[in-house]
């Protein structure tokens, strides 16, 4: 990769290629680089965002945020090679693919995105905060250069609290890119990262009217027959022959029409390592953890970030720092190092759409889930109260 010191100079054929540390050459080859390992990493706030457009564009915006590192500070430039990225068009235009691919990244590179904000600051308002919706276009700019053979892709900088600096929060989604690219519907794309959302909760509930909404549906399938059959149905099935991750669904009528949709998120479960069964056993019997506490963090964090933790409350020990119960003392050690890391925000429900259903509403999945109601409720931070299944602490 070759520098210059103007980057912005459109006659030379090195413009394509920036400062080095703001470049990154994307040597892509379909289908070889797409393995099963490849993940997408995205806030949940970009998750539920308000979009619509098709699955091509989504798939190529996909590829581009698979190439961010969660833990990254900012974006790089990304250059691809355009004959590897016309190999993810699935040849729909063997007559002209390159001009179906400038067509898809005009497309995309004027997309608009809504995406809902909490406690947002106004300048010279500093003791207030608002909710908000934000108006994004995905991408900062695209180019072209036949000549070279390849193109240039940035993000807009305004998608950067979505995308980048994510293990912070733990308030992020993490996508099967393989899995995704296998897809061919763009609702059956987004279900895919509703389900991978909530994959630790294993269950949520959305309105018929917020799914519309999220998709920019809400003038089409006007017969909900046609939405079920379109949108759930659909994706559903095309989730189900992919054996990943998926999900089933039951409906709920005020009257006639249908209200809400319960999911049940089911997946296949890889086996764990050895490595990972190792770290477990330890932190529940040297450490004395709670089994689910153990399978929490495994989730969360990293083997080195928690092996990290653990050598640290060693030492802690050899000094005779800790008096009493280890399993309290290396806790509170996590949730310090780690503020974020609250169980209190299992599972990522908003309480809109989980307050005021009645218990009825969850016997049957709990019985495919192949636990008692009580167990349901425990696992998944409900109560009952008033005869109405409520978020533990929001009666």
């Amino acid at each position: 990769m070759s520098q210059t010191t103007n980057p912005v100079d459109n006659s030379s054929k090195s413009s394509v290629v920036a400062e080095k540390d703001k470049v990154l050459r994307c040597n892509l080859e379909y289908p070889k680089e797409v393995d099963a390992e490849m993940k997408c990493f995205q806030s949940n706030e970009l998750t539920q965002a308000l979009y619509t457009m098709s699955a091509v564009e989504k798939k190529i915006f996909s590829i581009m945020v698979s190439k961010i590192n969660p833990d990254d500070e900012g974006f790089q430039k990304l250059v691809f090679e355009t004959k590897n990225l016309i190999g993810f068009l699935e040849n729909r235009r063997t007559s002209d693919n390159y001009s179906f691919l400038q067509e898809t990244l005009e497309r995309l590179q004027k997309r608009v995105i809504k995406i809902r904000e909490r406690n947002v600051s106004v300048k010279g308002i500093e003791d207030r905060r608002y909710n908000a919706t934000l108006h994004v276009q995905l991408l900062g700019h695209y180019r072209n250069i036949p000549e070279a053979g390849l193109t240039e892709l940035s993000f807009n900088p305004e998608m950067l609290p979505y995308l980048v600096n994510l293990k912070k929060t733990f308030n992020f989604t993490v996508v099967n890119l393989r899995l995704l690219m296998n897809l061919k519907s763009f609702y059956s794309i987004r279900f895919l990262e509703l389900c991978s959302q909530y994959s630790n909760t294993g269950w949520f509930v959305l309105s018929v009217k917020a799914i519309k909404t999220m998709f920019l549906i809400e003038d089409k399938y006007k017969l909900y027959a046609d939405f079920r059959r379109y949108v759930l149905e659909k994706s559903r099935e095309e989730l189900i022959r992919e054996d990943y991750i998926w999900f089933d669904y039951k409906e709920e009528r005020r009257g006639r029409r249908v209200e809400r949709i319960f999911f049940t998120i089911y997946q296949k479960k890889k086996p764990e390592s050895e490595e990972v069964k190792k770290l477990k056993e330890r932190m529940m019997g040297e450490f004395k953890l709670s089994r689910s506490y153990t399978s929490f963090l495994v989730k969360k964090l990293t083997r080195a970030e928690i092996s990290r933790i653990l050598y640290d409350v060693n030492l802690s020990k050899a000094n005779g720092v800790i008096r009493g119960n280890i399993g309290g003392y290396t806790r509170g050690v996590f949730e310090k190092q780690y503020p974020e890391l609250d169980r209190g925000r299992e599972p990522e429900v908003k309480e809109a759409e989980v307050v005021g259903l009645p218990l009825s509403h969850f016997e049957e999945v709990a019985g495919m889930m192949g636990l008692s109601v009580s167990a349901f409720m425990e696992r998944n931070g409900l109560v009952l109260q008033n005869g109405m299944v409520c978020k533990a602490g929001r009666q």
